[in-house]
């Protein structure tokens, strides 16, 4: 809620200095805790959580005590925090949760209510938000109760939108998938992985590269190269796999892979390899 200019002047004056009283503050959070102590009530909610999620020995009753002058401050999300903590216990900040979802739209309070109480409204509404795990919620909660049909549309409609989470949970809807037991990315998901990809979801790019690399050890290159090129690329700068890129860039004459190529034929051991050792001996010209 907003302030009137007393009470905000009053939040001001109870948040300035607060950071300073927290040993470890200063060292591991320098920026948030000056702005803190100087009574911006953004660096204080700020700094409440990375009191509890980024600390080595996580601080609860400092953070609470920065969240309720945030919260005082007009920090919705400080609000949020502190009803999230005093959820199961106050029906208050139910009913608040249950408000800031329904009313205000705020994706973060449709996750929380929705994941607490296996609400399907509020989980599909915070997918719609796109509120970083509320599809994959909703997902579970649609897989628990075994309804394809309605898991298939919603994730789909949102997928269509460039939603990238849910086209990444729309891939555990293929007929593939819902017949296989296991981790492994099967052929009919790369679809939903590249479009999950392509709309920023960088799991999605990530799973989308160990599929491709297996289709490529089963069938060789065909067309999955130029298709995912710039996909598999993402996910090789990311750090999440190299070995799909890298082959298609070695197929492709890029000497820069290539040079991965020379490696294994002097140490053919590893997964890498494997890939590396399909490729014709007549890519080799020019090295």
């Amino acid at each position: 809620m907003l302030l009137s200019g007393l009470a905000a002047a009053c939040a001001h004056g109870q948040l300035a200095g607060r950071a300073g009283a927290f040993e470890d503050a200063k060292i591991l959070f320098p920026e948030s805790d000056v702005l803190c102590d100087r009574g911006d009530a953004h660096a204080c909610s700020r700094l409440a959580v990375e009191l509890t999620d980024w600390s080595e020995k996580p601080r609860l009753a400092e953070a609470l005590d920065l969240h309720a002058l945030s919260c005082d401050g007009g920090v919705s999300e400080s609000c949020i925090h502190l009803d999230m903590l005093h959820f199961n216990t106050d029906p208050g900040a139910r009913a608040r949760m249950e408000r800031r979802c329904t009313v205000e739209r705020i994706g973060q309070a449709c996750l929380f209510f929705g994941a607490e109480t296996g609400d399907e409204a509020a989980l599909r509404a915070g997918c719609e938000l796109r509120a970083s795990g509320s599809c994959r919620h909703l997902s579970q909660l649609l897989h628990r109760q075994a309804r394809v049909e309605t898991a298939r549309e919603v994730l789909g409609q949102q997928c269509e939108r460039d939603n990238g989470e849910a086209c990444h949970e729309a891939a555990d809807w293929t007929p593939e998938a819902l017949a296989h037991v296991g981790w492994d990315v099967l052929p009919d998901q790369l679809v939903w992985y590249h479009r999950a990809c392509l709309a920023g979801e960088r799991a999605g790019c990530g799973r989308l590269a160990l599929g491709v690399a297996a289709e490529l050890l089963k069938a060789g290159p065909g067309d999955l190269c130029p298709r995912y090129e710039q996909a598999l690329r993402t996910a090789c700068r990311d750090g999440a796999s190299c070995q799909a890129d890298r082959f298609c860039r070695a197929a492709a004459g890029n000497l820069a892979a290539r040079e991965s190529l020379d490696r294994c034929d002097s140490a053919p051991d590893g997964e890498e390899c494997a890939l590396f050792l399909l490729l014709p001996r007549s890519t080799e010209s020019g090295r």
